[in-house]
């Protein structure tokens, strides 16, 4: 399987600890995946800086992107 992602090179992933989303993170911004279908759930793309790490709160409420600027950006 081959997903979409239009920031081209991943630099950073993690999965959700239940298994149900994948977020990645790339040059251009970050987007989730439902790990059921393959849908894109969100995105956070045109960034002022490459999103170079991400990871899922223990509650996953919340994805943290730590960004090529030395910036730390939470969505929600």
């Amino acid at each position: 399987m081959t997903l979409n992602f239009e920031a081209s090179t991943v630099l950073d992933l993690d999965w959700r600890r239940d298994g149900k989303y994948l977020a990645l993170a790339g040059y251009q911004g970050a987007r989730v995946w439902n790990a059921k279908d393959w849908d894109a759930e969100a995105e956070a793309l045109d960034i002022p800086s490459a999103t170079v790490a991400i990871a899922w709160s223990p509650d996953h409420q919340f994805i943290a992107e730590g960004n090529l600027d030395n910036t730390l950006s939470v969505i929600e």
